[in-house]
């Protein structure tokens, strides 16, 4: 049997983004072209490394309740199916994270805090493209974003997260030949700029642009 988790996983990713809101609801939708590279598929002998896919477009869909309160409840949803030039290379990332979020404010500075929980689904081929694994995984998320304010609704943006992942990696080749109880750490990290206007009313949008990498390690 292979080593069923032995891969590293950074996603660089040039990132363009956009949210709506009114009243007390905002829904958002980055759109994000990333390249991949990852060690997939060390078997004992030695490890492989996707020296990079193509760009690939990946989406994450966010929806966040003001509830009037010191506390929002947010919830994002992200897929991402890497698009490689070799058939055997395979990549796919998708992830679920809900989370509380909470902001202060000091001078130009929105400080934003959050806590959460990601659900996350890797795939990934191995060293030869002969094989493949799953993984399947969920655990505790903490972030932090400073949002600096330039004026005239323009502000850079820098955010970092990360997620301690519990779960089961799968042999594609093999369901039954698993392993339980495996922790894949993910660190994210964002930095960018935004243009925000308020339209009254409650009513909003911002449009904003940058870079951000995604790193899962086992």
């Amino acid at each position: 049997m292979k080593h069923l988790v032995t891969t590293s996983v950074i996603a660089f990713a040039v990132a363009l983004g956009g949210s709506v809101s009114a009243q007390d609801f905002t829904v958002g939708l980055d759109v994000l072209y990333l390249d991949t590279f990852a060690n997939h598929g060390t078997d004992g002998t030695g490890s492989a490394w996707f020296s990079g896919t193509e760009a690939t477009p990946a989406y994450r869909l966010t929806g966040e309740v003001d509830w009037g309160g010191p506390m929002d409840v947010r919830a994002r949803v992200f897929a991402f199916d890497a698009d490689s030039a070799d058939p055997n290379d395979i990549f796919k990332l998708e992830s679920l994270d809900l989370e509380a979020v909470f902001d202060n404010t000091a001078g130009s500075w929105d400080l934003e805090g959050f806590a959460g929980l990601r659900a996350a689904r890797l795939d990934w081929s191995d060293e030869n493209g002969s094989d493949g694994f799953g993984y399947e995984g969920f655990g505790p998320t903490l972030g932090m974003s400073v949002e600096t304010d330039f004026g005239n609704g323009l502000s850079s943006v820098v955010t970092g997260r990360y997620s301690a992942l519990v779960g089961t990696t799968t042999e594609t080749a093999s369901p039954g030949d698993s392993a339980d109880g495996v922790m894949v750490p993910a660190i994210d990290f964002q930095l960018g700029l935004e243009y925000a206007r308020d339209l009254g009313d409650g009513r909003g949008f911002t449009v904003g642009g940058g870079l951000e990498s995604q790193t899962y390690l086992s």
